[in-house]
């Protein structure tokens, strides 16, 4: 393209901006998708939300290795038992759950 042998052509996106974070350990795992919102979903609309958040044990994210999982605003925990319990208290898309339930007191389950 630089030498002018090809012609350089824009692209429409296709899929919406989406940016996953992961950080992994050997007893618990992170992960964070933030994206942009909907258009005419909010007035921001170039400021991000976050669209999914987990927590799991092991060093690889599996669906029975979850301990702690958020779609948009809905929030679920593992309880002593392994069965899921539904958080009522829904989390802002600009809140992180990690600072929503930060203080092991008033942690759910």
């Amino acid at each position: 393209m630089l030498a002018g042998e090809q012609a350089v052509e824009g692209t429409r996106r296709n899929e919406p901006v989406s940016l996953r974070l992961v950080f992994s350990g050997d007893e618990f795992g992170y992960a964070i998708d933030l994206g942009l919102p909907q258009p005419g979903e909010s007035i921001f609309s170039l400021a991000p939300i976050i669209n999914r958040e987990c927590i799991w044990s092991g060093l690889v994210l599996r669906p029975f290795a979850l301990l702690v999982d958020r779609c948009a605003v809905a929030l679920r925990t593992r309880d002593g038992s392994g069965e899921w319990q539904t958080i009522a208290q829904p989390v802002a898309t600009f809140d992180s759950m990690m600072t929503e339930f930060a203080d092991p007191r008033t942690a759910p389950g």
